[in-house]
């Protein structure tokens, strides 16, 4: 119940600061920098209120409502923009980062909130466990029905994406218990 009024106060403060940033955008004679600017605030404004939605579905599990939103996604841009968020932290680590996306677009019927939490997890993740200047690999690969992937045979068109890094890795006792 804290969680869920909690993010619903939230929500209020987010969506003035949409509507004012807007309102400048659209009305105002603003320079180049300031409308940088102002593209920066929406963006971390829109990340809050992501965040907030996210806390929202948090509740909604535990209350069995949950109920996941497909829509057409991305995949591609929604990876490359949690890349973007972690830009301060990759470059703090001085890791070297490769992205190879089998094509720039690639879309989904996906629930857009979801992907880009687990993408995140995937990078955050990623970037903790890799040494200072180490690398991280994103890769997307487009497979195909009858495809072996690892110990998975993919049944049906799909889209493999691969974070790999060279850190220290999950220990072997544990790997198991990834999924859990």
């Amino acid at each position: 119940e804290f969680i869920s009024i909690a993010s619903h106060q939230l929500k209020t403060p987010s969506t003035i600061v949409s509507l004012y940033t807007e309102m400048l955008q659209n009305g105002a004679d603003i320079s180049a920098k300031q409308k940088e600017y102002i593209d920066e605030i929406r963006s971390a404004n829109q990340r809050m209120i992501d965040i907030v939605n996210t806390l929202l579905n948090v509740s909604r599990i535990e209350m069995g409502i949950f109920s996941p939103d497909p829509v057409p996604t991305d995949v591609i841009a929604v990876f490359k923009n949690v890349i973007k968020e972690s830009a301060a932290k990759i470059q703090e680590k001085r890791l070297v980062l490769q992205e190879d996306y089998h094509r720039p677009k690639h879309a989904l019927p996906i629930d857009k909130l979801l992907l880009g939490m687990v993408f995140s997890n995937l990078v955050s993740n990623s970037i903790k466990y890799t040494s200072l200047g180490g690398a991280i690999d994103v890769t997307s690969v487009k497979v195909k029905k009858g495809d072996k992937v690892s110990a998975h045979l993919i049944t049906e068109n799909s889209l493999l994406v691969i974070v790999a890094d060279d850190g220290c890795g999950i220990r072997s006792g544990h790997q198991s218990k990834v999924f859990t």
